[in-house]
C-alpha cells in the first residue's frame, strides 16, 4: 500500500512538473501580434480615432509619427500618448539623466525591451465605420501590434453625473 501511494504522489509531482513546462513554454511562445476582431466590437467607441499600439521593434526608433507615416489613412493628427517616455528614452540615449531625481531607480523601472508606444490617430471623416475601415487597413501594416477603436467604457465608469 505505502508503495502505491508512493507512487501515486510520484505521478502527481510529475503531472506538476509538466503543466509548469507547458505553461513556460506557452509564456516563451508568445506571439506579440493580436488582433481585435471585427465582430466583437460594440458600438460604444469614439468615432474620430483609432488607437495603435506599435510593436517593440518599431517603438524603439523612438519616432516623432506624422501622417506622412499612414498612407492610404485620412488621418487629422496624430499624438503620442507614451510622448513623455519617448522623450527620457532619447535623453537617456544621450546619456543626460538631469531631468530625473534618482537616476538609478528610473532605469530599473524603463525597460526599451518591453517598451511599446501608443498613438492615437485622429480621422478627417468622424463615423464609426470609417474607424472600423482603419483599423482594417492598418491592422496588418508593419511595425504596428495592435489597432483598436477608443472605447468609452471607462468614461461611463468615472462619470459621476
Amino acid at each position: 500500500m505505502k508503495r502505491i501511494y508512493t507512487v501515486i504522489l510520484f505521478l502527481l509531482a510529475l503531472v506538476g512538473i509538466i503543466s509548469t513546462c507547458i505553461a513556460n513554454a506557452k509564456i516563451l511562445n508568445y506571439e506579440e501580434e493580436v488582433f481585435p476582431q471585427k465582430d466583437v466590437f460594440d458600438d460604444d467607441f469614439e468615432n474620430d480615432k483609432v488607437l495603435v499600439v506599435l510593436s517593440n521593434e518599431e517603438s524603439k526608433k523612438l519616432k516623432e509619427y506624422t501622417k506622412d507615416d499612414f498612407k492610404g489613412i485620412d488621418v487629422d493628427y496624430i499624438l503620442d500618448l507614451t510622448v513623455s517616455v519617448v522623450n527620457l528614452y532619447k535623453e537617456f540615449g544621450k546619456g543626460n539623466y538631469s531631468m530625473i531625481e534618482s537616476q538609478d531607480d528610473i532605469r530599473l523601472r524603463l525597460n526599451i525591451d518591453s517598451f511599446h508606444q501608443i498613438l492615437a490617430v485622429f480621422l478627417n471623416s468622424k463615423t464609426k465605420e470609417n474607424v472600423l475601415e482603419t483599423i482594417e487597413l492598418l491592422k496588418d501594416r508593419e511595425g504596428i501590434l495592435s489597432v483598436e477603436p477608443d472605447y468609452k467604457e471607462y468614461e461611463k465608469k468615472n462619470n459621476c453625473l
